[in-house]
């Protein structure tokens, strides 16, 4: 972008600058705003040489869009063009909360944790889980996976040898027993 040139304004509870060569924990700046509250906390956002663009607040940063926008439109639209987003609140939770939430992927949802609990802490809170697939598989510690239908004895396999005019026993059948 051609030459430096650092240029700074500033006022009580804030500053600008611009074109600081400086070295910081985040390179050379190339733009930095600040300013601190009366209490202290401070709010800084910056854009580095190094390509990192940061944006840090002390306290809460609350972030509001679409108050005029029509319902149903995106209010607010987080793009990565070539890699990952991520999310971390290692002292704490990620929340989030809507009338409807959809998990949409191309190939693959995994949900990872030493438990992973589907429901309602409050008895009665969860009135219903669906699950809608072809196949469900269900695999316990090292077995193989196992169709959820054959694990619970409600797959076509058991209704077809099944019921009152039946002569197999089909937990010797299937090797259950």
């Amino acid at each position: 972008m051609g030459q430096e040139a650092r240029f700074i304004e500033t006022s009580p509870k804030h500053i600008k600058e611009t074109g600081n060569s400086r070295m910081t924990y985040a390179g050379k700046s190339v733009y930095v705003e600040a300013s601190e509250s009366e209490k202290g906390l401070r709010f800084v956002q910056g854009h580095y040489e190094n390509g990192i663009s940061q944006i840090h607040a002390e306290g809460k940063l609350q972030v509001e869009a679409g108050a005029k926008n029509q319902t149903g439109d995106v209010d607010f639209l987080l793009h990565t063009l070539k890699g990952d987003l991520a999310t971390s609140s290692p002292s704490g939770s990620t929340r989030v909360y809507a009338d409807t939430i959809v998990l949409q992927a191309a190939t693959e949802i995994i949900i990872d944790a030493p438990t992973i609990r589907i429901g309602s802490t409050t008895i009665g809170g969860t009135r219903e889980i669906k699950l809608i697939a072809s196949d469900v598989k269900v695999q316990i510690a090292d077995n193989d996976p196992k169709s959820l239908g054959d694990f619970l004895k409600v797959s076509n396999i058991f209704k077809a040898v099944s019921g009152p005019k039946s002569t197999i026993d089909f937990a010797k059948f299937v090797g259950v027993v």
